[in-house]
């Protein structure tokens, strides 16, 4: 189990759904499958974006961030 400076320095990734292409890279670049995609409620019809499934199991890698090709994946501190 982490320690309490461990939990708190782990990022997770937020999503910036106008920068966003729905390319699903950043989903099949997590390694815990954390990462799911969803309807945006951003007024976009159809428009899904990916958003943190589970955010106790992302291990904060950062791996979502470093492939997406639009830079709308920052890592970010809970």
């Amino acid at each position: 189990m982490a320690n309490k400076k461990e939990r708190k320095e782990k990022k997770i990734p937020r999503f910036n759904i106008k920068k966003c292409n729905s390319c699903v890279i950043c989903i099949d670049s997590c390694p815990v499958d954390c990462l799911s995609m969803s309807v945006a409620s951003s007024g976009i019809p159809n428009h899904k974006y990916p958003n943190l499934l589970n955010q106790a199991i992302c291990t904060g890698c950062g791996s979502c961030a470093e492939d997406c090709p639009t830079d709308a994946v920052m890592m970010v501190n809970p």
